[in-house]
């Protein structure tokens, strides 16, 4: 069951990744497009800056960012692996899309100087799926962590009770 849940999270996440760069690459090769909705427009923005647009200096993007980018995916992918044998789906699956969604912003970083955003929905700033994959994938581990938490502390307080009915 376990090797079946983690084929579907893995798929899942890569799907994510698949979808955000063919998007990227639609408009980068169609920057004029525009597809308006009726809560939000897909349309071309580059983005020099980090989340949300705040704007940083070039030269402080190559020095430092980048590299503590390859070092935050580094290290969450190594706490991925440990998730392996707890045989946890969520954090393995949330991991995943958080990982995949920041090496596709670090792909646009390297290759253009920016991210790619395309999703509007002009009462916030413009964004990606990456960005999305990111922002989810943190809460999931964030509540997949209280998860684990409510179930240790559960269990320590059986133990606790038992240990009292049999004193």
């Amino acid at each position: 069951m376990f090797k079946t849940k983690l084929l579907i999270a893995n798929l899942a996440a890569l799907l994510f990744l698949v979808i955000d760069r063919l998007f990227k690459n639609f408009f980068l090769n169609n920057p004029e497009t525009i597809w308006d909705f009726i809560l939000f427009k897909l349309q071309f923005w580059q983005n020099p800056g980090l989340a949300f647009g705040l704007d940083i200096a070039p030269m402080v993007m190559s020095i430092f960012l980048l590299p503590l980018t390859f070092l935050i995916v580094a290290l969450l992918t190594w706490e991925m692996f440990k998730q392996y044998k707890y045989k946890d789906t969520n954090a393995i699956f949330f991991f995943a899309i958080t990982i995949l969604g920041a090496i596709s912003n670090l792909i646009d970083r390297i290759l253009y100087q920016k991210v790619v955003d395309y999703i509007n929905f002009n009462f916030w700033p413009i964004f990606n799926l990456a960005d999305t994959m990111i922002v989810i994938g943190i809460i999931g581990l964030m509540f997949n962590t209280l998860r684990i938490s409510q179930k240790i502390k559960e269990k320590a307080e059986e133990e606790e009770e038992e240990e009292e009915i049999s004193s």
